[in-house]
């Protein structure tokens, strides 16, 4: 029989040691199962899937930073050299400018006139240069430039390229203490007419800032991409700063362009020649990423541009995550050490009560309600049992009292989630508000733009308009001109007496006076425009100013007045030039001339300025002894309408454009005109041209003169159209004092109507009349012809006499051209020209 009965069992307390419990069992359980998953976590972050893991989101970075700094780089790299490619082609053009190329030193000096520094100043402006020197190849000091630099010291390189005579180009760097910037200097060889063989007169230095651009084009639009440490550093060959640093050296001070020699790595391999990106210590000793670019100038000159980030702001947004993910990871090992804690103490509280329970029914606490019929381990479940329903109502307590708490939890949760809210709102609202008022500046931009554009469309409507004005007044004033001057043609083929000579003399004076000031107002704006040609030709410069004076001669004669010509042997006589705009000028200054003269002398002189050999730099002057000018007339003399009183245009006549005129045909020409006078003892005008020698002698092409009558040939029968009765009767009367058989219709539909009926030999065609104007005659008249398969010479004998007037009558049909008022001559050679096929 077994002595342990129910009645024996007893169930005794026993101090279980902590990590046997089921509470430390518990815990260790829940934390070693968290630490498990998170080192499962940040493993497959570091070795796991791509672009998911710690090692791989640094390697991303790091790629993706160094395409950004090469890209940057390599934009960079061709803007820097555009820059410079620009610089040294804009100081070859200022070389090879004539302006330029006329500029010779003489004694070891250089004279330079006020308007060639006006020129250099707007020059240096265009192009956005700190300065323009001239120096003396002798001394390398500069003598000359804008702006003026009166204590310059030549630098060690202007030494060096004065005493060789061979060097072509020079670029350089330096620093300028005062303005605490680097400079780029450019230094080109000014030759004698550019000749690479011949020991350079001049050197020209450009000067331009390189911090103004690099702040200006580079810096600005990498503040995105380059971030607070990220920088671009440009050097020279001597690895010094050629702009300014953005950040200090380890001892507190900035670099000084020119002045600090950086060490670093990327900026050794890119001076070396090197491009690529490295990550490496910068100027400074911080670790960056840097992207380098070697930049070769010259064969002599190189720069090195380094693209660099420091590292700790390359990373800094991951590491940020990565602290705060091991923050989340602490916090949550703490929250499941102290769930499990909680847990394991509320799952072993029921079963120690239980065991208390047990042992009080084991003492004798019948009030337990034990089954006094139970016994043993059945009797202590039964107790138990009914000591744990007891206790359910507490538990349903504790856990209303933990649900009231998570509620009130959820509630402030659902509070800060509400002020995160309206934060955010009044966000977004501030960033309305400035989408709003950016709007409102794109708004007044577009506003700017279009009134830009309604100006530039008004300007050029302005410009069409002037354009227009001039030729219908031309138009319209050499209609009448031509009858004038016809009828007063037709009047001198007649039997006169001297004193209707003279009146006929009078009114031939007067009109050429008026078509000279229209053709006056025509070359200034076409000078103006810049659509006057300059016609390089041989011609002789003795017989070119004895035609000059020819002209003038019975002005001269009239007034009393002697004329002296005096061109040295020296002075070569065959030269190529604008024969026809050089007499415009002379004829001009000769006729200023004798029209202030009263009396006295005025003599017409050329000297030699210079002899290049092939070609010359001759002065031609005109001085007489007239009235004479006021000197702070002087000035603005050659200014348009300009003359040197009001007095002065009542007494003499004249509009003020001859001497504006021949200062701008002098400039095209490639010289300059001025003037040297005193008031009541008389003026000197110079004429300046440089003028190439011509190989062919003008004897050679000298023709003897025509004295073969008008017309020599058999009659025309001609078709004369035109509407002006004055122009009519003109043209008619000469053409029948020739022989020619004339008939006359007032505009083109009677034109071709007469054409139907009878044949000519020849159309004299006015382009402006009623009813049909001459192009749309012209244009039915060779239709015609298509069909027929004949041709009839048709010459435009109009009063449009603009530059292009005449190659555009000819490109649609017309077979010759002549302007109104028509020279008898000139009509007549254009008959003989378009007749000699037929």
């Amino acid at each position: 029989m077994n002595s342990s009965s129910p009645d024996n069992i007893r169930i005794e307390p026993t101090v279980i040691p902590w990590l046997q419990s089921i509470r430390g069992k518990m815990v260790l359980f829940f934390t070693a199962l968290l630490c498990f998953i998170l080192l499962g976590i940040q493993l497959i972050q570091m070795y796991g899937i791509p672009y998911t893991n710690y090692r791989g989101t640094i390697n991303e970075i790091t790629v993706n930073q160094l395409e950004t700094l090469t890209a940057i780089a390599d934009s960079r790299k061709e803007l820097i050299e555009n820059w410079v490619r620009n610089r040294r082609r804009n100081a070859r053009s200022l070389v090879e400018n004539p302006i330029i190329q006329d500029l010779q030193p003489r004694q070891g000096k250089l004279a330079v006139s006020p308007q060639i520094l006006e020129w250099l100043e707007s020059v240096r402006s265009d192009y956005q240069l700190s300065s323009i020197n001239l120096i003396l190849p002798s001394s390398g000091i500069p003598v000359a430039g804008v702006p003026v630099l009166e204590a310059l010291q030549p630098i060690d390189e202007r030494r060096t390229i004065s005493k060789n005579s061979e060097f072509n180009e020079l670029v350089l760097t330096t620093y300028d203490a005062v303005s605490q910037s680097s400079q780029l200097h450019i230094i080109l060889p000014i030759r004698p007419n550019g000749d690479p063989d011949k020991a350079p007169l001049l050197l020209l230095e450009v000067e331009t800032s390189i911090d103004q651009f690099f702040d200006s084009r580079l810096q600005p639009h990498l503040v995105s991409l380059l971030g607070k440490t990220g920088e671009v550093v440009l050097l020279d060959s001597r690895k010094q700063f050629l702009t300014k640093a953005k950040h200090p050296l380890s001892d507190g001070s900035m670099p000084v362009p020119m002045q600090t020699v950086i060490h670093s790595k990327a900026s050794e391999l890119a001076i070396s020649g090197s491009e690529g990106t490295i990550a490496a210590e910068d100027y400074r000793g911080i670790p960056a990423l840097a992207a380098y670019r070697h930049i070769q100038l010259s064969p002599d000159v190189a720069w090195g541009m380094v693209v660099k980030r420091d590292q700790h702001e390359i990373y800094a947004a991951l590491q940020h995550k990565t602290r705060i993910y091991w923050w989340f990871a602490l916090f949550g090992v703490f929250i499941t050490v102290i769930m499990a804690l909680f847990i394991a103490g509320r799952l072993t509280r029921p079963l120690r009560r239980m065991v208390s329970i047990a042992i009080s029914i084991q003492h004798g606490d019948l009030d337990a309600r034990v089954d006094e019929t139970s016994r043993g381990e059945t009797a202590l479940l039964a107790r138990a049992f009914n000591s744990m329903i007891g206790k359910l109502q507490g538990w349903h307590i504790e856990l209303d009292n933990l649900v009231r708490q998570r509620t009130e939890q959820l509630s402030a949760a659902n509070q800060e989630l509400q002020l995160e809210v309206a934060e955010r709102t009044r966000a977004e609202n501030a960033l309305h508000e400035k989408t709003l008022l950016l709007e409102e500046e794109i708004a007044e931009r577009q506003k700017i733009q279009e009134a830009l554009q309604y100006s530039k469309l008004a300007a050029e409507s302005a410009n069409r308009a002037k354009s227009e004005f001039l030729a219908n007044m031309s138009h319209e004033i050499r209609t009448p001109m031509n009858g004038i001057i016809g009828m007063t043609q037709l009047l001198g083929y007649t039997e006169l007496n001297d004193e209707q000579k003279e009146y006929v003399a009078a009114i031939t004076t007067s009109g050429n006076n008026l078509l000279s000031l229209i053709n006056d107002i025509l070359d200034l704006s076409k000078i103006e425009a810049m659509k006057l040609d300059i016609v390089m030709d041989n011609f002789g410069l003795r017989n070119c100013i004895s035609e000059v004076v020819t002209t003038q001669k019975l002005r001269i004669y009239k007034k009393g007045l002697s004329v002296k010509i005096d061109v040295p042997s020296d002075v070569p006589d065959s030269l190529l030039g604008d024969q026809l705009r050089i007499k415009q000028v002379l004829l001009n200054l000769l006729g200023n001339a004798v029209k202030f003269t009263e009396n006295g002398s005025i003599n017409i002189a050329v000297t030699v300025v210079e002899d290049h050999g092939s070609d010359v730099l001759l002065d031609m002057s005109v001085q007489d002894s007239g009235i004479g000018i006021p000197a702070d007339v002087q000035k603005r003399i050659f200014d348009p309408f300009t003359q040197a009183d009001g007095s002065t245009t009542r007494n003499y006549g004249g509009t003020g454009l001859g001497l504006s005129i021949c200062k701008r045909l002098a400039e095209l020409m490639g010289g300059n005109i001025r003037v040297e006078s005193v008031e009541g003892v008389g003026s000197t005008f110079y004429l300046r041209l440089p003028l190439p020698v011509a190989t062919v002698s003008m004897q050679a092409k000298l023709k003897p003169q025509d004295t073969s009558p008008l017309w020599d040939g058999h009659p025309l029968k001609i078709l004369l159209v035109e509407d002006n009765l004055i122009n009519i009767k003109c043209c008619k009367t000469l053409l029948e004092k020739m022989g020619h058989h004339i008939k006359v219709d007032n505009n083109g539909r009677d034109a071709l109507d007469s054409l139907k009926k009878e044949s000519f030999d020849l159309i004299l065609m006015d382009i402006q009349m009623p009813v049909m104007n001459g192009d749309d005659a012209l244009y039915i008249l060779r239709e015609r012809e298509l069909n027929s398969g004949t041709h009839l010479p048709v010459i435009a004998l109009t009063a449009y006499a603009l530059k292009g007037d005449k190659e555009k009558y000819l490109e649609i049909g017309f077979d010759g051209y002549l302007s109104k008022p028509v020279e008898v001559r000139k009509l007549v050679d254009e008959m003989k020209r378009v007749t000699s096929g037929s």
